[in-house]
């Protein structure tokens, strides 16, 4: 075990290079192995290391075609089979293990120098790793600079993370929603950033939202072409991504990350950028500044989003489809908790299903509630709360019949 040594490679844009250096540290420090950090200097981030973290004697700027043919009796640990093949290297999941503990068995017993390169990090390394790797992460003073200044002069008091995303990846809030939130809570001071000047230009007219003033943004690679237009980098790799980020861009990412993670961050976007964002607000923290409470705040297209990544419990659910039910022109709050029917089982089962019953008894379709209410007792006959509604269902309907 103690001859393997790891090479850490990071690629991509920011929040999944840092998903790999921070899993590939905790390797690194938890079995004290010799590492290499890769950071290599593409389409994807034109930055260099040193432009972004104090330097580390142990980072090389060498690509996956560098590498072709250098990493035999590597282990491979990595995140899809693009990589394998630009490395000419048989494929093997970085997320393939159970625990530390397996990883060591399997690889680090045998000697074997490792190849990591995932672009998520792997559940089997446990987040008190991750999260100790986030407090170790030392960014330049010029970015930390950057982020005081702007937090301390510009935002002044406990603030609100709008992240939109755009681009290669249209997700996260709309422009529309992000009016209403801004509009809905005059008094409180939010924080936008995108990869989108427009978007970034639209949220911050109104007086309670602020964005900082960027010197470059990611462009396309291909002038004329979409943005998910089929792209080959400059490993060979071709991805649905038409973009290019210059070094300036990817720096300025690197500050509107950090001023994000002090932020009370509304919406889920899934991307890895607001994840981490989100991660080091709670692990990393250049200044020891203060959150404001969560807002009542929920757009439908965040709430599907986080149904389908399964972030939201079941009482989560019902709560939010409870909000949107107040608005009877909405026919969200049924699809949003009928989706969900078919993923459950047992009590959030039963727990859903009356859910829908109350619904249906709000909006007096007695019909649908007395089936939703039938159902739940053909499982469990003696609940008291769906048993008197049953009754009292029963009694519309005959009322009803007799009209």
């Amino acid at each position: 075990m103690t001859h393997s040594k790891i090479i850490i490679y990071c690629d991509g844009g920011l929040g999944n290079r840092l998903n790999a250096l921070l899993s590939g540290m905790a390797i690194v420090r938890h079995f004290n192995i010799d590492y290499m950090i890769h950071w290599p200097i593409n389409q994807w981030c034109a930055a260099e290391y040193a432009d972004l973290f104090f330097p580390d004697a142990n980072v090389s700027t060498e690509s996956l075609t560098s590498l072709n043919g250098k990493l035999n009796g590597y282990a491979m640990l990595l995140h899809d089979s693009i990589a394998s093949d630009a490395l000419s290297a048989p494929f093997a999941s970085a997320y393939d293990y159970a625990s530390l503990d397996d990883f060591e068995d399997r690889i680090l017993k045998s000697g074997q120098s490792i190849f990591f390169y995932p672009a998520l990090v792997p559940q089997w390394i446990p987040e008190t790793l991750i999260h100790a790797e986030m407090r170790n992460l030392h960014f330049t003073p010029y970015i930390t600079s950057e982020v005081e200044n702007f937090i301390r002069s510009t935002l002044k008091k406990p603030f609100y993370g709008l992240h939109l995303r755009r681009t290669d990846l249209n997700i996260g809030l709309t422009d529309l929603e992000v009016f209403k939130i801004a509009q809905g809570n005059p008094d409180c001071a939010f924080f936008v950033c995108s990869d989108d000047p427009q978007a970034e230009r639209l949220a911050s007219g109104h007086p309670n939202v602020f964005s900082r003033t960027k010197t470059s943004y990611v462009q396309k690679k291909q002038g004329g072409a979409d943005w998910l237009a089929l792209s080959q980098d400059e490993d060979g790799r071709s991805y649905h991504g038409n973009i290019q980020r210059d070094k300036a861009s990817v720096i300025d990412g690197a500050i509107d990350m950090l001023i994000l993670a002090h932020a009370q961050i509304i919406g889920f976007s899934g991307s890895t950028f607001q994840t981490m964002a989100r991660n080091l607000g709670e692990y990393w923290s250049q200044l020891n500044w203060q959150k404001p409470e969560p807002l009542e705040v929920y757009p439908m297209r965040e709430i599907q989003r986080q149904l389908e990544h399964g972030h939201l419990p079941v009482s989560s659910v019902i709560h939010v489809a409870n909000i949107w039910h107040s608005d009877r022109t909405n026919s969200m709050p049924l699809h949003l908790i009928t989706a969900m029917l078919n993923r459950l089982k047992g009590d959030d089962y039963l727990q859903l299903l009356f859910a829908l019953a109350q619904f249906a008894n709000r909006d007096e379709n007695y019909r649908m509630a007395a089936l939703y209410l039938q159902e739940i007792l053909k499982h469990s006959p003696n609940l008291a709360d769906p048993t008197k509604m049953l009754e009292q269902v029963t009694m519309k309907l005959a009322d009803l019949a007799k009209q």
